[in-house]
This record gives C-alpha cells, sequence and structure tokens, in this order.
C-alpha cells in the first residue's frame, strides 16, 4: 500500500434514498461493505483467495454511527482503518466523510477469520496476518475516530 491510506469515493444512488431524502439505513451499510470488499480484495483476502487458502472474513458485530446526513447527490468517501488484530478476530473502522469534510458516519466492526468448509473460527495464514499488521503498524500515526468502542444507550438523567 502507498502513503495515503486506502478510500473509495461513491455519489450515492437514489436506490439507497428514503422517504426522508437522506440516505437510508441499507444505503449506509451497501456503501461500507463495498468499501470493505475492495479493501479486503487489496489485503489479500479476495475470492481467489478464499478459495485457495479455505478462509475467509465474517462479521461477528458491528456499530453504525450517523453523525451527518447524506443527502442528493453529494459525493462522499469511506475509508477504513485497522485497529487490532490477534490472529482470528480483526477490528477495524470505516469511516464516511462528506465532500466538505464532515464526518457523516462510521461503521465499527470486529470480524472473525473462519475456515469455508467447516464455518469454525481459525488461525489466518501467516501471510494474511503479516499483511493486517503491516497495515495497522502503517496506520498507527492516524487519529482514531471518536466513535471507536461507543456502546449504545440512552444516557440516564438525574432526578430533579
Amino acid at each position: 500500500m502507498g502513503d495515503q491510506p486506502f478510500s473509495r469515493s461513491f455519489r450515492p444512488e437514489q436506490t439507497w434514498f428514503d422517504v426522508n431524502r437522506h440516505l437510508n439505513v441499507v444505503g449506509y451499510l451497501h456503501y461500507f461493505v463495498e468499501t470493505m470488499t475492495a479493501y479486503f480484495d487489496v489485503l489479500g483476502f479476495d475470492h481467489d483467495s478464499i478459495h485457495q487458502d479455505g478462509g475467509t472474513m465474517f462479521a461477528l458485530q458491528q456499530h453504525l454511527s450517523y453523525l451527518a446526513e447524506i443527502r442528493d447527490d453529494a459525493p462522499f468517501t469511506c475509508t477504513p482503518r485497522l485497529l487490532e488484530c490477534d490472529g482470528k478476530r480483526l477490528h477495524f473502522i470505516v469511516s464516511m466523510t462528506r465532500a466538505d469534510g464532515t464526518l457523516a458516519a462510521t461503521m465499527e466492526q470486529i470480524a472473525i477469520y473462519v475456515d469455508f468448509d467447516s464455518r469454525r473460527p481459525t488461525q489466518m495464514p501467516a501471510d494474511k496476518r503479516a499483511r493486517i499488521d503491516a497495515e495497522i503498524e502503517r496506520q498507527a500515526h492516524l487519529p482514531t475516530p471518536h466513535t471507536v468502542g461507543r456502546t449504545i444507550a440512552i444516557p440516564k438523567k438525574a432526578d430533579p
């Protein structure tokens, strides 16, 4: 990978807009998945390697945070950041940024490497783990988005 972070730029398709005239939940997820699919290909988790190595990544948990609307046909960019890996699990976040620089949304996810036939978690092949570790190191200087590690709850107010 080069010095610049991997990213994908998009113009939203009207298919993904809802009655509120902004990108719907499925639309956000669609663009996050499109970005991560392309990024995983670059990291060596492409279709051919899945069949060659017999393993693939499955999503375990994700957290989407909506911070600003994506409306009309305004362009935006999705940029992934790998945060940590333990050989089976990968923790990453994808940031969606509008053309004006506004952070519109993030998708934080834990994925797990799974044997394609048994559908059970297994260790990643050493070459894939090395690529991920190198990418985590390469991205270490980048600021961590403020949404990483957020929990979901309604804040409790003190009784008057």
